[in-house]
């Protein structure tokens, strides 16, 4: 039964980025657009920690030498997954960096372009 898991690894994981990342962007337009919702960087940074560290587990597990060679869309399927891994990890360091230097004006300065991003 672990042989049947640790070979189906990257399908199992993949879904946690997806998750964590929907929950996020969620999370930071709701608070965006609610008032009554106070938008500051720590509350979603956890979520977009958790998005980063899990796209990159998920990108460590693909099926690398099942996918080389087979077809383009694994070749595109792979660059959008670093990409995508790129862009969350991106996003993390900003709120970290906003969280922990008190950074919130510039926070409240770019997060309107940070969601339409």
């Amino acid at each position: 039964m672990i042989n049947e898991v640790t070979s189906h690894l990257h399908p199992i994981l993949v879904h946690f980025p997806i998750a964590f990342i929907t929950l996020a962007v969620l999370k930071d337009f709701w608070s965006a657009f609610f008032k009554k919702v106070n938008f500051q960087a720590d509350h979603g940074m956890w979520l977009w920690i958790f998005a980063a560290l899990s796209a990159w587990l998920s990108v460590s597990t693909g099926p690398e030498e099942m996918a080389r060679g087979n077809t383009t869309f694994l070749h595109i399927h792979d660059q959008l997954a670093i990409l995508t891994s790129w862009i969350v990890t991106i996003v993390a360091a900003f709120r970290i960096y906003s969280t922990y230097f008190k950074k919130k004006e510039l926070f409240n300065k770019l997060k309107f372009l940070y969601l339409f991003f």
